[in-house]
């Protein structure tokens, strides 16, 4: 069984021959479900993988993270994790990673996501589809968001994102999301792939409609979908996208 300390900069394993804390630490078990005392986080700017690897957690503590700008990382592989509270994320730049490996949201955490740069496997489970059916966000600052949903398989339905004029990378962001049934991509113009996505033909025009003007080269790729073979596809070529598929 692991056990960890809990330090300045977040948790660690405490290796076997040593398991006896010292002073001022605190022994946590992997089974933990929920953090038993108060974090001090305040002027931290950087929480990566604070709470990475509690296999057992179901409850995110509330912290101060008004000066955060990294949370990379922050639950990676706490598979469990269901409850996320309204943190103030307003300064965070970088969410890689933050709910990769997590299994159990069942909707996004109350964040602001205005500031985020890069997103890269932010709400990935990892291999089995997790119980997140919907995503609403607005990525105005958002350059990278590869494979941010990548494996949600089929209950992840719906995903509606604007503002993301800024982004140049989206490679496999939906990767692997089967029941992807309806979408909107408010001002993308990078390459994008809904491959064997459940999109329809009238979804996949409203897709086309949402886009921004295609930055040179930029191709959305449908194969697979239902709607493929009906779409009307000069509706994105008309902003200079090629379509694939």
């Amino acid at each position: 069984m692991t056990f960890y300390i809990k330090t300045a900069s977040g948790f660690q394993a405490v290796p076997a021959a040593t398991r006896t804390p010292t002073a001022g630490q605190t022994v946590l078990l992997n089974l933990i479900d929920k953090i038993p005392f108060p974090l001090n986080t305040a002027g931290q700017t950087s929480l990566t993988g604070l709470f990475k690897d509690l296999p057992a957690l179901v409850e995110a503590p509330m912290i101060d993270t008004s000066s955060a700008t990294s949370l990379i990382d922050i639950f990676r592989n706490d598979t469990l994790l269901a409850t996320v509270p309204a943190w103030n994320t307003s300064n965070v730049t970088n969410f890689n990673g933050a709910f990769f490996g997590v299994k159990k949201i069942t909707a996004l955490p109350p964040w602001n996501f205005s500031a985020a740069q890069t997103l890269r496997s932010t709400f990935s489970p990892n291999g089995g589809a997790h119980l997140l059916t919907s995503a609403t966000l607005d990525l105005p600052a958002a350059t990278d968001i590869f494979e941010m949903f990548a494996y949600c398989g089929s209950p992840f339905a719906t995903a509606n994102l604007t503002s993301l004029g800024n982004v140049t990378s989206a490679s496999g962001v939906f990767q692997s999301c089967s029941g992807l049934t309806n979408l909107t991509m408010g001002g993308m113009r990078a390459s994008f792939s809904v491959q064997n996505s459940n999109l329809d033909a009238t979804r996949l025009n409203t897709l086309f409609t949402s886009l921004g003007t295609a930055l040179g080269g930029a191709v959305v790729t449908i194969s697979g979908t239902p709607g493929s073979g009906a779409c009307n596809r000069s509706i994105a070529t008309a902003k200079g996208w090629t379509v694939t598929g």
